[in-house]
């Protein structure tokens, strides 16, 4: 008779072995080789990791709202999709309020080093921004701004990640009341570098496994408000461990 491991295996998953030819590299279900006559009862993330390849400036984020003192009413200003530094984010943040601008009129955007602060100045009269979460953390400005003196300063440094946290979710395991397997923080990843995790303590980081009857899992990198993220092309890999606690 063929003996089989009830209590403990390593799986080793990889986006690439997706099952449905829609899915994504952070969206994705996979078949695992489970034991049929298997008791596990927990899971716990050995080792993460896929590529920081979400843009900075995506089509969930990349509008503004313009409104200039001297009239015109409201104008939205949209930034091209796609990475950016400190120093590319400023240069197209001033391209883009010059076009979006009712009256013509010219702004200037600096990045100040010793303050960690962004300033906005338009050199004829006054100005307000509406900025969406994204805008607000990039631009460390409240949700909607005023100048004062035709000259608008963050009032905090300036954040450019586009996620603080990322959560990697499976349909299989609860963690408490959700079903995330791992957070992973990538701010201190380059952009098109690679988001590694690897489990200080298996046990310590484990989660209750729900089902252990179905091969099938699927797996979900999403953002703090539950929205599945865009890794545009790029695959994610997981070695996960099951196995049942109480044999």
């Amino acid at each position: 008779m063929t003996r089989v491991n009830r209590t403990q295996k390593v799986f080793s998953i990889d986006s690439n072995q997706k099952l449905g030819s829609s899915e994504s590299g952070s969206k994705f279900s996979v078949k695992l080789d489970v034991p049929q006559r298997n008791a596990f009862n927990k899971a716990s993330c050995l080792s993460c990791e896929l590529p920081k390849s979400f843009y900075l400036i995506d089509s969930s984020n990349d509008s503004f709202t313009l409104n200039e003192a001297t009239g015109g009413g409201d104008t939205t200003g949209n930034l091209p999709v796609g990475f950016y530094d400190v120093n590319t984010f400023i240069a197209a943040l001033k391209t883009e309020l010059d076009a979006t601008s009712s009256n013509g009129q010219t702004y200037t955007v600096t990045y100040s080093t010793t303050t960690g602060k962004i300033t906005i100045v338009n050199g004829t009269n006054d100005f307000t921004l509406t900025l969406n979460e994204s805008y607000q953390k990039y631009l460390g400005m409240a949700s909607s701004v005023t100048s004062s003196s035709s000259s608008l300063t963050g009032s905090s440094t300036i954040n450019l990640q586009h996620y603080d946290v990322l959560y990697v979710k499976c349909n299989q395991i609860s963690n408490s009341n959700d079903n995330v397997l791992v957070e992973l923080y990538p701010s201190s990843v380059a952009d098109k570098g690679i988001i590694k995790y690897t489990a200080p303590d298996g046990y310590l980081n484990s989660v209750s496994l729900t089902d252990n009857t179905s091969e099938i899992f699927q797996y979900t990198i999403e953002d703090k408000d539950n929205n599945v993220i865009q890794l545009n092309g790029g695959h994610t890999r997981i070695t996960m461990s099951c196995w049942n606690e109480n044999l």
